[in-house]
């Protein structure tokens, strides 16, 4: 039984560091640790799942830095977001160093990556 207890112990300690360093990135964006703050607005979502018990949902839209001008949007594709966003919805977001990575910021953003 201890060495049951041993072997759980480890496998949750490893769980636990690899959720860590692949967390801590999301998270600090979310948080508005780094980055660019501004306004991602919702072109359109799209259902990409073959099923019909799960949704993955790809979006499409702009982000605006805050303080930008007209010429400011950046077309941004977002992956498996976890939400269906009707179109024209806007919320804050955060842009990582990546063009393409960007986080929803505020307590629904933290919320969404733990």
């Amino acid at each position: 039984m201890r060495v049951f207890g041993w072997v759980c112990g480890g496998i949750l300690a490893h769980v636990a560091a690899f959720w860590c360093v692949t967390a801590t990135a999301d998270l600090a964006l979310s948080a508005g640790g780094y980055g660019t703050p501004g306004t991602y607005k919702v072109e359109t979502c799209n259902d990409t799942s073959n099923t019909r018990r799960n949704s993955d949902y790809d979006c499409y839209g702009d982000f605006t830095p805050d303080g930008g001008t007209v010429g400011d949007p950046v077309y941004v594709y977002l992956k498996d977001t976890g939400h269906d966003y009707p179109d024209g919805t806007e919320f804050d977001a955060q842009q990582g160093i990546e063009p393409e990575t960007l986080q929803r910021v505020g307590l629904w953003g933290i919320v969404g990556e733990l």
